[in-house]
């Protein structure tokens, strides 16, 4: 389903320090390193991780989701993935960096999130993989709530 509104390609918190800015093909690299550096974990506890299987993942995704590179005070931080239809806004993956993990950024990029939500008058839907616990406390944290489940993960849904 083709999206109706667009995202703005530079989204910035409301301190101006961060920013969630649309990647371009120079960033893919990064952007593979910190689905490995943040999410290799959970995959091995999934299914395994094979390094081309996954090469191959990220390529297919990167050119078809919204990218955005989270920058903080200029450093690249993380990443996270968006897919905007007509009804919802679907956050695919957000990785931050592990030693950046822990200090609120996840939190403010997800602030961020819910102002666009609102803005375009969209629900926020993603899965959280079953054998990440933490994550879906963190999402429970903000707002989320359990819509459905499939045998590895739990879809999670957030209303403005």
């Amino acid at each position: 389903m083709t999206a109706r509104f667009q995202l703005d390609p530079v989204l910035r918190d409301t301190s101006g320090d961060l920013v969630l800015r649309r990647a371009v093909e120079d960033d893919s690299a990064f952007a593979f390193a910190m689905r490995k550096a943040a999410f290799r974990v959970y995959v091995d506890k999934n299914e395994g991780w094979d390094e081309r299987r996954e090469r191959q993942r990220h390529a297919r995704n990167f050119a078809r989701y919204d990218y955005r590179i989270i920058g903080l005070r200029a450093v690249d931080r993380g990443v996270m993935t968006l897919d905007l239809t007509n009804d919802r806004l679907k956050l695919n993956q957000i990785f931050l960096a592990p030693e950046h993990q822990g200090q609120g950024i996840g939190g403010r990029c997800m602030s961020m999130l819910f102002d666009e939500a609102r803005r375009l008058g969209v629900s926020i839907q993603l899965r959280v993989m079953k054998v990440n616990p933490r994550a879906r406390v963190f999402y429970e944290r903000l707002g989320f709530s359990g819509a459905d489940e499939t045998e590895t993960h739990t879809v999670m849904q957030w209303r403005p």
